[in-house]
């Protein structure tokens, strides 16, 4: 090795030991050489795509894709069913800071129906600046506020150290369960239709299960494949496990043989895993959906944690998608088939029709379970 790139590797070196801090000190030398070759590709290809040929900025693209792949398989095997769900860029720890010293005051608004780590916008066109938005079902005047007594939005929120945030409010519609509920189930002797999300196994005993909508199972303790709005005569799946409609709309449907759990999903193919939401880099991924209804659905993320209390969900992910009744509590996948949510239902934002969906590690830390995979 010439003095030149002895000289840069040390200098690579040091920056690989920053990044990776006490860990650094565990790694063996072929790992360390290995991190030192790969931070001076992603480097290369960060230059080029500043300034490089159009062959250049295409490696440097397919790099980034692969790179991205890498990384939510990694999301997805460094976090286990009661993680938090969502995962937040450093880079937003302030907004992060400010909403959640503001929580109690939002939960409480009687004008409050949602609020989040977002983008501000401007007649309906997205900005370039990160906010916390707060969704209210009417935006009025102050001086309509006033004259009603009613309690404005405040315009920033302050974090502990006194950082102002900047807030911007967003119209919401009303949630509309997707509730006629896809493979589709329900309970014998009705025309109640909802869709299995996923196979999951019980952490009490491992035992299999079938994942869906709290609101298509509610008040109903057996449960047939398929639907009986599909077939007149379903075959038996299972038993009501748990479920609830507190903080995520879920339940957990036993499997009783012969009757089997298999880690697939139609069209889409085996099921990887899960993962949690990550903040802002979630933002405007593609998911893919098959719903009892509705089929194969694409669609892609608008926001991917949004607190709802007026329905009853924490960290909802609002999803532009296609769905129908009869979709209730079908997940969506991204691009490595890890399971990202299941299906509530349907309302508008900012007077576009989204639909919402509970984020699967949120529901499965509440219910006590985790995802069968293939």
């Amino acid at each position: 090795m010439t003095p030149r790139n002895r000289a840069r590797a040390l200098t690579v070196d040091a920056l690989v030991r920053q990044a990776l801090g006490k860990r650094y000190e565990q790694a063996s030398l072929r790992e360390r050489r290995r991190l030192i070759r790969r931070f001076i590709e992603a480097g290369r290809h960060a230059i080029r795509t500043e300034s490089g040929t159009a062959r250049q900025a295409a490696e440097a693209l397919a790099a980034a894709i692969a790179l991205r792949g890498k990384a939510l398989r990694a999301l997805a095997a460094r976090t286990a069913p009661g993680h938090e769900p969502v995962v937040t860029d450093p880079k937003w720890r302030d907004r992060a800071n400010a909403l959640a010293g503001n929580k109690a005051r939002m939960d409480t608004h009687p004008d409050v129906r949602g609020y989040g780590l977002s983008f501000r916008r401007r007649a309906g066109q997205e900005l370039a600046e990160p906010c916390v938005t707060v969704l209210v079902p009417k935006k009025l005047p102050r001086e309509d506020l006033k004259r009603r007594s009613r309690r404005a939005i405040p315009q920033t929120m302050v974090t502990s150290g006194g950082k102002h945030v900047p807030v911007d409010v967003l119209e919401v519609g009303e949630l509309r369960r997707q509730f006629t509920a896809g493979s589709s189930l329900g309970p014998p002797s009705t025309q109640i239709k909802g869709t299995i999300g996923a196979w999951g196994v019980t952490t009490e005993s491992g035992a299999a299960a079938a994942l869906t909508a709290m609101h298509v199972a509610k008040g109903h303790s057996r449960f047939v494949v398929p639907s009986p709005r599909d077939a007149s005569f379903g075959e038996p799946l299972g038993e009501f496990l748990r479920g609830t409609l507190e903080r995520v709309d879920a339940a957990l449907i036993g499997v009783e043989p012969p009757a089997t759990a298999e880690p697939f999903m139609q069209v889409i193919g085996p099921i990887r895993g899960w993962r949690p939401m990550a903040v802002p880099a979630d933002r405007s991924a593609e998911v893919r959906m098959f719903g009892a209804a509705s089929g194969f659905r694409r669609g892609f993320i608008i926001e991917p944690a949004m607190t709802f209390p007026n329905f009853g969900l924490d960290h909802a992910i609002v999803v532009d998608i296609q769905t129908a009744d009869g979709d209730s509590g079908a997940a969506i996948v991204d691009s490595e088939n890890l399971v990202l949510g299941l299906l509530v239902g349907e309302t508008e934002l900012g007077g576009f029709p989204v639909r919402l969906f509970s984020p699967i590690s949120l529901i499965l830390g509440i219910l006590g379970c985790d995802l069968a995979t293939g």
